[in-house]
């Protein structure tokens, strides 16, 4: 909701300047309140997405002239690549996040952490997500007012995701279904709902991609045909697809292009 969002981020903003400058100032506070910034962002449009873009610039700036240069430098990978999926430039963002050094995220804290899981899933690989959350300690002894704050954020995002997960896949089983027996508007229709769950997971994208070629849903408009395919091309092109996906990508790859 958008008052949680301004709230959230009045409260990281709150921490990272009451902290600055004093024994308490560490660098994961700024990264907070930048992710913060990012999580409204994915709700807006591309102006007022280029304005929290600006805001995290000059965090960022702040940042990279006070804390230690190696650790800077992961904590950004993510904050990169999560911009770039914003806008669309999921090859920029794959590298990104293929590059990151995982352990150093980690090590700066849970909240870290999880926005790096968040990155995953945002590019659609709920499998690179579902390993980093696993990497997350959550020490059973401790019971202070910021372990289980984290606690309850991680375990609402898991749930979320979960949730999202299990639907994807299920609507993912039905397309597939439609698909099989020739009924290739419908599968187009139930593909593109998935599609809205994780508009950039790659067998999702192959799947949909290939419906397209062969039917799609008379009540949905031909720019968004257009739209759909020039998306699926992006998701595919952008990752290392192993053999039976490239395949498969290349047997649809001209059908696809003609109508981006």
């Amino acid at each position: 909701m958008e008052g949680d969002w301004e709230v959230a981020q009045r409260c990281f903003k709150t921490v990272l300047y009451n902290t600055r400058f004093s024994v308490h100032d560490h660098i994961r506070h700024h990264f907070n309140y930048i992710h913060c910034i990012l999580d409204k962002a994915t709700t807006c449009n591309e102006l007022e997405q280029a304005k929290s873009f600006s805001q995290c610039q000059a965090v960022l700036k702040s940042a990279h002239q006070r804390f230690d240069k190696a650790i800077f430098v992961e904590l950004e990978k993510v904050v990169y690549a999560r911009i770039m999926i914003m806008k669309k430039q999921l090859k920029d963002a794959s590298d990104s996040l293929n590059k990151c050094q995982t352990e150093i995220v980690i090590k700066c804290g849970r909240d870290c952490g999880l926005s790096l899981a968040k990155a995953w899933f945002e590019l659609g690989d709920y499998e690179k997500y579902y390993k980093i959350i696993a990497l997350i300690e959550l020490p059973e002894t401790d019971n202070s007012i910021e372990m289980i704050s984290d606690l309850l954020v991680i375990e609402r995002a898991q749930l979320t995701n979960k949730n999202k997960v299990s639907k994807l896949l299920e609507l993912n089983e039905q397309g597939v279904k439609l698909f099989r027996t020739g009924l290739y508007p419908a599968s187009s229709s139930i593909f593109l709902e998935a599609h809205e769950i994780m508009p950039n997971n790659v067998p999702l994208a192959l799947n949909l991609g290939q419906s397209l070629t062969k039917g799609w849903p008379a009540n949905v408009s031909f720019i968004k045909k257009k739209q759909t395919a020039k998306h699926c091309i992006n998701v595919v092109e952008s990752n290392q697809l192993d053999e039976l996906s490239d395949k498969r990508y290349r047997s649809i790859e001209s059908a696809l292009k003609s109508i981006e």
